[in-house]
């Protein structure tokens, strides 16, 4: 169960792709596929059951998408900072993208 989890895990944080996965384990996409909802579904019922225990209270959840926090892709400004500014550099491409 180790060697499916560890395989996911590897397309999912994009260090493999699936095709290369599936070559170097001898297993058929479609065999992946349910390796990837098994394993989805067994981290949806550990979350489910952390929220329960009330876990993430008990740690001092902070979100992970913060709009005041710097990020160095992003010359080391706050998401909100960076789009302010590219919204202000690029007013006519903004407005199009908006609507």
């Amino acid at each position: 169960m180790v060697a499916k989890r560890d395989a996911v895990m590897d397309v999912i944080s994009k260090r493999k792709r699936v095709k290369q996965t599936c070559r170097e384990l001898g297993i058929s996409e479609i065999t992946f596929a349910r390796w990837r909802e098994q394993v989805l579904e067994g981290m949806e019922a550990a979350l489910l059951d952390k929220d329960k225990c009330g876990a993430r209270e008990d740690v001092g959840h902070v979100p992970l998408s913060g709009g005041d926090r710097p990020h160095s892709s992003l010359g080391y400004r706050t998401p909100n900072e960076f789009a302010l500014d590219w919204n202000n550099n690029n007013p006519g491409l903004a407005k199009t993208l908006v609507h």
